[in-house]
């Protein structure tokens, strides 16, 4: 099995969790515009006629570029893994669209990926998306939990993470975590499955490669 078909399953358990919030609490939250940002005809992202490419800014200013799929009011910003880019997400990005969610695939150009997948959550958020689930894969899953400790989100998953990747620490980021978060990582996927934030629990499956690149 792919591994795409076990985060979709992992995805829709987390989307239904996060979905049974108190609603007072959902009232309370504050609210976004909801207005549609303006869509410039370029060059399809990737190959997908169906897919939109947007521009995010980071709050340092950095242009990172990124692929829309889906609508919904769920929505999911994936990151990608090293020496790979936004379109290896776009199979899985169809699938969520399919299940009525919003899917961003972002391109991590910046010194902190993790600022990357912040401005990715906040765009979400400007398109009037109510609940955003980050996910990455590898040096992605370290970003998405780093970023997940500094956004408003209700989920997080990291397939195959490493505590640190390059200036990121992401152990101080997980103790901190008031949400839903999942780990992922194969047996023989040693440096992920080992180095992982030893305060909290993870799912090993049998396979090799790394990221989202598993064979199960």
């Amino acid at each position: 099995m792919d591994i795409r078909l076990v985060g979709a399953v992992v995805l829709g358990l987390l989307v239904g969790a996060v979905g049974c919030g108190d609603s007072e609490a959902d009232e309370a939250r504050p609210t976004t515009s909801t207005s549609p940002a303006p869509r410039t005809i370029v060059a399809t992202p990737c190959g997908e006629e169906d897919a939109e490419a947007v521009t995010l800014t980071t709050e340092d200013g950095t242009e990172v570029s990124a692929v829309l799929v889906g609508e919904g009011e769920v929505g999911v910003v994936l990151g990608h893994q090293l020496r790979s880019d936004f379109c290896s997400w776009v199979p899985f990005a169809k699938q969520l669209a399919a299940r009525n969610m919003r899917a961003l695939a972002i391109n991590f150009v910046s010194a902190s990926p993790d600022a990357d997948m912040v401005a990715g959550a906040r765009e979400l958020q400007r398109r009037g998306v109510k609940q955003i689930i980050l996910v990455g894969a590898s040096m992605g899953g370290t970003a998405a939990l780093v970023a997940a400790a500094k956004s408003d989100v209700a989920g997080v998953a990291a397939l195959s993470a490493p505590r640190e990747f390059s200036s990121l620490d992401a152990l101080p980021a997980v103790r901190s975590l008031d949400m839903r978060a999942l780990f992922l990582a194969g047996r023989q996927d040693v440096p992920y499955a080992r180095r992982r934030p030893s305060a909290v629990p993870s799912d090993e499956v049998p396979g090799q490669g790394s990221g989202r690149n598993h064979r199960l």
